[in-house]
């Protein structure tokens, strides 16, 4: 599963204070490392260019009505996964589909 990059702040900056934000950060980590996936961790809030990448990279259909998606956004490679498929149960069947 090599490829997978997770979107996400990792600096302090106002967006990782929101807790909402983090909480899901740390539930896809989580699930990702509890399923040995590998995965290379993006940060948005100290690079702008990761922050500009993934911004650009979320599909139009999937972007808020703000057009700002929020961290994390998942990818493999640049073929985009999501932000919340891991809401739909941890269990592995159905979530490696979505990998």
């Amino acid at each position: 599963h090599a490829g997978y990059h997770l979107y996400m702040t990792l600096t302090g900056s106002m967006e990782s204070h929101n807790w909402e934000i983090k909480k899901k950060q740390q539930e896809v980590v989580g699930f990702l490392e509890a399923n040995k996936i590998d995965f290379q961790q993006m940060d948005i809030a100290g690079d702008e260019d990761n922050r500009k990448w993934m911004r650009e990279n979320v599909p139009g259909e999937k972007k808020p009505q703000n057009g700002i998606p929020l961290p994390p956004q998942i990818f493999n490679e640049e073929r985009y996964c999501g932000r919340q498929f891991f809401a739909h149960g941890l269990d592995g069947n159905t979530n490696q589909k979505v990998l």
